[in-house]
C-alpha cells in the first residue's frame, strides 16, 4: 500500500510541475473569424408553384445577412424533372454587400413559373408536370476571399456538371440545423392539398421474418397532420403491422413504432411514405372522388405490405 501511494504522489508532483513549467509565451489561439450569415426564408403562402394555376403561380422567399463583407452571394438552380434527367446547374442571381445595405439586411424575391421555363429552356408551361422540383444552392464568398459553398451536397453532384469546390464546405441543408446559413432551398410543382384527418386504416403485409411468414391483415387507426403545403406527418409508418409481427418475439411494440413516426409527401394526389428506419418506403395515390389513399410499401428486408386509408 505504501508503495502504492508513493507512486500516486509521485505522479501527481510530476503533473504539477509539468504545469509550472508550461511556457505562457508558447500558447497561442487562432484569431477568430466571422463567417458568413446568409439566411433563406422561404414564404410558407408561396412554397411552390401551383399546377392548377401556373400561370399566376409564384415562389417567393426572403434572404437575410448581417454581414458587412459580403463580396457576392451567388443563387444557383437546377431543375429536377419528375420524369427525366436534372439538368445542368444555371446561376439565377447574384447579390453584393450593397444588396443586403439598401434593404437593411434582407432582400426579398420572387418568381413565376414562367420565369423558371425560360431560364431553363423548356418552351412552354405545358411543358411542366407535377412533381418537377427546382433546388437552389447558396455559393457565399466575402471580401477575404473565404468561400461558403455547397459542394459537400454530394446527392445534387450530378447536376451540377464541374463544381469548382469552396475555401469553406457547407454542412448546412436547408436552414434545419442552423439559424445563420442556409446552403439549399427548393421549390417545385405541385397542387393545393388537404389530407389531413382521421383515417381507418387495413393494411395485407407479409414479413420476411421466420417468427410470422404467413399474411396477416391489420385494422388501425390514425391521423394525418398537415406540417406545411403538402406536408405531411403519421405516427405509424406501418399502420399497427410491424408492431402486430415482431412486438411479441422482439418486444418491438405498437409505442416503439409510434414514437418514431413518418413523414407523406401529396404530389398532385401522388403520395410517397418514408420513416426513419429499416428503410421504410412507399408510394401511392388519392381517389379524388373518395379520398381514399392506397400505399404500397416495404423496407430493405422485404417485408412488404399495402395499406387503405378510409377518411373517418
Amino acid at each position: 500500500m505504501k508503495n502504492i501511494n508513493k507512486l500516486f504522489l509521485l505522479i501527481i508532483a510530476t503533473v504539477l510541475v509539468l504545469a509550472s513549467c508550461r511556457n505562457e509565451d508558447l500558447v497561442r489561439f487562432p484569431e477568430l473569424e466571422d463567417g458568413a450569415n446568409v439566411r433563406v426564408v422561404v414564404d410558407p403562402n408561396s412554397s411552390f408553384f401551383n399546377f392548377e394555376n401556373l400561370e399566376a403561380a409564384r415562389f417567393k422567399y426572403d434572404v437575410y445577412s448581417l454581414n458587412t463583407n459580403i463580396e457576392k452571394v451567388d443563387i444557383f438552380i437546377y431543375f429536377v424533372p419528375i420524369n427525366g434527367d436534372p439538368q445542368v446547374r444555371k446561376l439565377l442571381e447574384t447579390f453584393t454587400q450593397a444588396d443586403f445595405d439598401a434593404g437593411n439586411g434582407k432582400i426579398s424575391r420572387e418568381y413565376s413559373a414562367q420565369q423558371m421555363v425560360d431560364l431553363f429552356g423548356l418552351g412552354s408551361l405545358d411543358n411542366l408536370a407535377g412533381g418537377d422540383a427546382f433546388n437552389f444552392r447558396n455559393v457565399t464568398t466575402l471580401a477575404n476571399g473565404r468561400v461558403f459553398s455547397d459542394s459537400t451536397i454530394v446527392s445534387d453532384a450530378p447536376a451540377f456538371g464541374t463544381n469548382r469546390p469552396g475555401s469553406i464546405t457547407a454542412n448546412i441543408i436547408a436552414a434545419t440545423a442552423s439559424t445563420s446559413f442556409t446552403s439549399s432551398f427548393s421549390t417545385f410543382v405541385g397542387c393545393p392539398s388537404s389530407l389531413g384527418g382521421r383515417y381507418k386504416v387495413v393494411t395485407t403485409a407479409t414479413s420476411t421474418d421466420g417468427c410470422c411468414p404467413t399474411e396477416i391483415t391489420v385494422e388501425y387507426e390514425t391521423t394525418i397532420t398537415q406540417t406545411g403545403a403538402t406536408n405531411y406527418t403519421l405516427t405509424d409508418f406501418s399502420s399497427g403491422t410491424y408492431a402486430a409481427w415482431y412486438c411479441a418475439p422482439y418486444a418491438l411494440c405498437a409505442s416503439t413504432f409510434e414514437g418514431l413516426g413518418a413523414t407523406a409527401l401529396d404530389v398532385c394526389g401522388s403520395v410517397s411514405l418514408a420513416a426513419p428506419y429499416w428503410g421504410s418506403k412507399g408510394e401511392g395515390s388519392v381517389d379524388d372522388g373518395t379520398g381514399v389513399i392506397t400505399i404500397q410499401w416495404a423496407n430493405v428486408f422485404g417485408d412488404a405490405g399495402t395499406s387503405v386509408f378510409t377518411p373517418l
